[in-house]
C-alpha cells in the first residue's frame, strides 16, 4: 500500500531547540517576504521623510504650521525607533528598500515649497504636503499591518497599530491647522 503524507511547509525555522510561539514562523514564504519588504520600505520612508520635514520646518513662517511640522518630525523619529524594535522582534537585519512613491511625494513637496515666494501660500503648501505624506505613510502602515496579522504576529501588529494611529492623528492635526488658518483668513477678509 502506498502511503502519502500531506505536504507541510518546509520553511519553518526550527534552528532553536526551545522555541517560543513567536519563533515558530514560516520564513521565506511569500507572505513573510512581503512583510519584511514592506517594513524595509517603510523604514526607508521614515528616514527619508526626516530630511524633507526639516526642509519644510525651515521654510514655514507661521507658528502653527511650524509646530505641526515639528510634531510630525518628532513622531517620525519615534516611528523609526519602533521599526527598529520590530526588526529586532523578527530577528531580521534592516536592509532598506527604496520607496519611489514617497520619494516622489517628498521631491514634489520640496520643489513646491521652494518655488513659492508668498509666505502664506508656502505655509498652505507645507500643510498640504504634510497631509499627503502622512496619508501615504498611514496607507503603507495599514497594508503592512494586514500582512503582519496574516502571519500571526500579534506583537508586530500592535506596534504597527500604534504608529498607524499616530499617522492618522498627524493628518488630523494638519487638517485642523488648515481649517483654523482658513477661518482666520475668512474673518480678516
Amino acid at each position: 500500500m502506498d502511503v502519502r503524507y500531506p505536504k507541510y511547509p518546509t520553511m519553518i525555522n526550527l534552528t532553536k531547540l526551545d522555541l517560543t510561539p513567536y519563533e515558530i514562523q514560516v520564513v521565506d514564504s511569500p507572505l513573510y517576504e512581503s512583510l519584511i519588504v514592506g517594513l524595509q520600505e517603510i523604514y526607508w520612508c521614515e528616514n527619508h521623510l526626516i530630511r524633507t520635514l526639516l526642509k519644510l520646518d525651515n521654510a514655514s513662517i507661521s507658528r502653527e504650521v511650524r509646530s505641526s511640522v515639528h510634531a510630525y518630525l518628532e513622531s517620525t523619529k519615534h516611528h523609526i525607533y519602533r521599526l527598529d524594535q520590530i526588526f529586532e522582534l523578527l530577528d531580521e537585519e534592516i536592509n532598506v528598500q527604496h520607496c519611489e512613491s514617497l520619494s516622489f511625494l517628498c521631491r514634489t513637496a520640496e520643489e513646491s515649497v521652494a518655488s513659492t515666494l508668498d509666505a502664506t501660500l508656502r505655509d498652505e503648501r507645507i500643510l498640504a504636503a504634510g497631509q499627503k505624506l502622512s496619508t501615504h505613510e498611514a496607507q503603507a502602515y495599514q497594508k503592512v499591518m494586514e500582512i503582519a496579522s496574516n502571519t500571526g504576529r500579534v506583537d508586530i501588529v500592535k506596534l504597527l497599530a500604534e504608529t498607524l494611529d499616530e499617522e492618522n492623528k498627524t493628518n488630523e492635526a494638519f487638517q485642523a491647522v488648515k481649517q483654523m488658518r482658513s477661518q482666520k483668513l475668512t474673518a480678516a477678509a
